[in-house]
């Protein structure tokens, strides 16, 4: 459990440096996807929020779950008896 709370933490820290250096970096005519919607959260929750969030989660969801079942099936295909 404490690798799985290190981990989160790690990713916190680096999703949040992430954002601040393309926060730093944007001009008008070149910005990124979560510096838009940050833009887009003064005026309010828009349903097209929702929908890039919702798009991140299950893209982030299927990575997750495709990289456990290869490292499952690699470990099946190689495994010693």
């Amino acid at each position: 459990m404490p690798g799985i709370l290190t981990g989160a933490i790690m990713i916190f820290i680096f999703g949040i440096t992430d954002f601040l250096v393309s926060l730093i970096l944007v001009t008008t005519s070149n910005q990124t996807l979560p510096v838009l919607l940050f833009g887009s959260l003064r005026g309010g929750v828009s349903p097209l929020l929702a929908a890039a969030g919702g798009v991140y989660i299950v893209i982030s969801f299927i990575v997750v779950l495709a990289i456990t079942r290869l490292r499952t099936l690699d470990e099946f295909l190689h495994r010693s008896t």
